[in-house]
């Protein structure tokens, strides 16, 4: 299903941008460094691809077993979406922890990545499930 495909190209895309418009506060109230967009970047691709995958290979298996394209995106958002949200939460939680260093870039960029990992998360976990509810059949179904 190449077609398929299209879809971690296109996530990884938006998560990109909503995490630049997340971070952006933060960048304004605190000094960060500058090795923290390069950084930033590594993450966010990291966890898209990851996140993507993860759900669309689930989404693959049920529309291989015959299930419809709403219980499909419905089984794997209750199912793979909350390991989904449950993994960034504890990545975010971790990344959370670099609050109580006494370094003040480390402590700065440990609330960018919280902010980051947590944006990448609600990217995944709402705009993936409306894309496989919209094109779905589309991008899974053979060529004519």
């Amino acid at each position: 299903k190449a077609r398929l495909l299209l879809l971690p190209m296109l996530l990884l895309l938006v998560s990109c941008c909503a995490v630049a418009t997340m971070v952006l506060p933060v960048a304004v109230m605190l000094p960060l460094s500058t090795d923290l967009p390069p950084s930033m970047v590594s993450i966010v691709i990291a966890l898209s691809m990851d996140y993507c995958l993860f759900m669309l290979v689930r989404f693959n298996e049920n529309k291989a077993a015959g299930m419809g394209i709403e219980q499909n995106v419905g089984t794997v958002l209750m199912q793979t979406g909350r390991t989904v949200a449950l993994s960034g939460f504890l990545i975010a939680v971790a990344y959370s922890g670099s609050v109580l260093l006494p370094e003040e870039n480390l402590r700065n960029a440990g609330i960018a990545f919280t902010v980051g990992t947590l944006t990448v998360v609600l990217v995944h976990i709402t705009v993936l499930p409306s894309l496989l509810l919209l094109f779905g059949d589309c991008l899974t179904s053979p060529l004519p």
